[in-house]
């Protein structure tokens, strides 16, 4: 399960079921985490301070390990694409 910040009111704890893994921060190592224990069925919750996806452009840039890492969860083709895309929609 992937959830973002409780509204206010809202408390962590009536957040339903077990959660075996909790990330504190949606960055790419928060996500890429998450993903990755999520393919292995292992509960996990996402939290993040922003309210919801932010799609300002940021200035990314992958060194090699980090590609790597990427293929090896199985979404570095994706990143590709929209990468290629956002490259070329200027």
């Amino acid at each position: 399960m992937i959830t973002n910040r409780p509204q206010s009111g809202q408390a962590i704890e009536k957040l339903e079921g077990k959660t075996d893994v909790v990330i504190i921060g949606a960055g790419i190592a928060g996500s890429a985490l998450a993903f990755e224990l999520q393919k292995r069925n292992i509960s996990t919750l996402l939290l993040d301070r922003r309210k919801g996806l932010d799609s300002t452009p940021r200035g990314i840039t992958f060194q090699p390990n980090g590609l790597e890492a990427l293929e090896k969860i199985g979404v570095l083709d994706s990143v590709l694409q929209m990468a290629q895309r956002r490259e070329y929609s200027k």
